[in-house]
């Protein structure tokens, strides 16, 4: 008979009946008795069955073993990788001595195994002659390697957890489920922040009425779920997050399929919501922040999420970085576009000496100097009523020349809006008005051996387009025709115990329009604007995935108007301790 099967079911017993997994070795050792059959042990060891070490016991270099002691170590070494039971041991035993067919009268040594695992295989030419008594009791010290590999128990297969599929484990990445073809895998985890949050208003500034009064504490500023791999071919992948912890209407963050057109990172094409590619610190997920929340520029000028399309490539390990995208005006999970106007983003940027990526602290004690520097540029057409309500006059009912404005409110998510907002909150129809906006930014980051620093400065330009009706008369105002806004931050940290305790500092400033100042009570003017001065004391137990981030310091606001109405400077103070754990 000449064996066609494949032997690799016999590793798995758990899936196998005891008959069937009787048959197998019987099958099996019947091989010994075929005339022109290769090695039982080399089929064996050819098909997976047998490890090279368990091999090596059953054909000892240097001693022919007969058919029955071959069929015995297999038997024993099947107990051991847990196939077969003691009693099916003793049952195959039985059944192999009544299948087996009697051995030629001439010459049987020939048939023995070789005695060589890595040799070729054996040629017909008769064996030598067993040797001597004498040589065998001289030749027995060579053998006791056998008890020792008998107690390895590391060469045991594990059963897979899904027989269709490969499952991982890992930091940062949740579990993983990849088919057994590759041609599909998901990723799944979650993680959360948990923070405590201390702040000292300024003693001119507290209101109680109005909610401004020192206050402290605990929340939880995200709470995610994702699910994010490839389908059909590692070329199309997807990504979906959801904030658990959102307002109704606000659970959704990420939600987008993206397709590679020409491979190794040269172009890809990416369709849904997700994270627009204006500030490189807007690029870095909120779990991989350095300080607890962005800098003020970056939280100010960014755009953060919506829906829209763009191109982009990260090639020869994004030695160059370019993005191209259009995008809906009305933000992250926002209505439908009002009109024909996108918000269309540029980026650009290198890494000279490797990629520097979208992370921030240099958990990875990096050995050599990484850098990168970049720059975007964002425009849009928007409407006025896109980002805020209208304004609302109030006639006193016993004195009609009385008339009081309240002012329009924010309307939407998109955090550059709603730092100009301010300026429109007087419309008496905003649907009447277009802003046209133009938003530079340029950006480095560096990382080495525990040193991160990185730095960013904005610059906006906003000119106005009013009809008639946004502001028919007084008390309805326009904003100015034109204004100009400037935002930057720098920060730096060192890991004083590497990859584990980090210090870190950060300055950053905004002013929403260069063009508006207010008068002091001494007569003198000033620009409103406002500043942050942060420390940091981070540990790492496992880099971002599990930490503990403190951070603290005064945010100061120029020409602000305090509790009694007049414009001074304001400074608060801020401590905030956040527990992070990303699965």
């Amino acid at each position: 008979m000449r064996w066609t099967g494949s032997l690799t079911g016999a590793a798995s017993g758990r899936r196998l009946s005891r008959f069937t997994r009787l048959v197998l070795v019987v099958l099996c050792l019947g091989l010994s008795y075929e005339a022109e059959a290769r090695s039982l042990t080399e089929i064996l060891l050819e098909k997976g069955v047998l490890t090279p070490e368990e091999a090596a016991r059953v054909e000892k270099p240097g001693k022919a073993a007969t058919p029955e002691e071959t069929q015995r170590l297999l038997l024993e070494i099947l107990v051991e990788k847990g196939v077969l039971t003691g009693a099916e041991k003793s049952e195959a035993e039985g059944a192999a001595r009544a299948s087996a067919p009697a051995p030629a009268p001439a010459a049987p040594v020939a048939k023995t195994p070789p005695t060589v695992l890595a040799a070729p295989p054996p040629s017909k030419a008769p064996v030598p002659a067993p040797a001597a008594p004498s040589q065998a009791v001289a030749t027995a010290p060579a053998q006791p390697a056998a008890p020792a590999e008998k107690a390895a128990p590391a060469e045991k297969k594990e059963e897979p957890l899904l027989p269709f599929a490969k499952v991982e484990v890992k930091d940062g990445s949740g579990v993983t489920v990849t088919s057994n073809d590759d041609r599909f895998q998901l990723s799944t985890g979650i993680w959360g922040q948990l923070r405590y949050q201390l702040t000292d208003v300024d003693g001119q500034y507290t209101n109680p009425p109005r909610g401004t009064e020192d206050s402290q504490t605990v929340e939880l500023p995200r709470v995610r779920a994702y699910w994010k791999g490839f389908a059909f071919t590692p070329r199309l992948k997807y990504d979906l997050e959801l904030e658990l912890n959102g307002a109704a209407g606000d659970l959704l963050r990420n939600a987008y399929g993206e397709y590679a057109l020409i491979d190794k990172g040269w172009l890809t094409f990416r369709g849904g919501q997700w994270k627009t590619p204006f500030c490189r610190q807007e690029m870095t997920s909120d779990s991989k922040q350095e300080f607890n929340e962005r800098s003020l520029a970056c939280q100010n000028f960014r755009f953060e999420r919506a829906r829209g399309l763009q191109l982009y490539g990260l090639p020869m390990d994004s030695l160059i970085e370019y993005y191209a995208g259009a995008f809906n005006e009305t933000g992250r999970n926002g209505p439908a576009n009002p009109d024909l106007n996108f918000l269309y983003v540029f980026r650009l940027a290198t890494n000279p000496l490797g990629a520097v990526g979208y992370s921030e602290s240099d958990v990875q004690d990096t050995p050599s100097p990484l850098f990168g520097i970049g720059t975007s540029y964002a425009y849009e057409k928007a409407r006025a009523d896109v980002f805020t309500t209208a304004a609302v006059a109030e006639t006193d009912p016993d004195d009609p020349d009385d008339v009081t404005l309240v002012p329009g409110q924010f309307k939407n998510r998109v955090p550059f809006l709603q730092m100009i907002q301010p300026f429109y909150d007087e419309l008496a129809n905003p649907g009447a008005l277009t802003a046209d906006i133009h938003n530079l930014e340029a950006d480095f980051a560096f990382r080495w051996k525990g040193l991160f620093v990185q730095a960013e400065y904005f610059h906006a330009w906003i000119s106005n387009d009013a009809h008639a009706g946004a502001a028919p008369a007084p008390p309805f105002q326009l904003p100015p025709s034109s204004f100009q806004a400037r935002g930057w931050y720098a920060q730096g940290g060192y890991f004083i115990i590497p990859k584990h305790l980090e210090l870190a500092i950060r300055y950053s400033a905004i002013t929403p329009n260069l063009d508006f100042d207010v008068t002091l009570a001494d007569g003198s003017t000033i620009v409103p604007d406002q500043t942050e001065l942060l420390g940091a004391i981070n540990y790492y137990f496992y880099a971002h995935n599990l930490k503990i981030g403190t951070d603290f310091g005064p945010i100061s606001s120029e020409a602000v108007r305090n509790a009694s109405g007049a414009f001074t400077q304001r400074d608060d103070f801020r401590l905030r301790i956040q527990a992070q754990l990303y699965f």
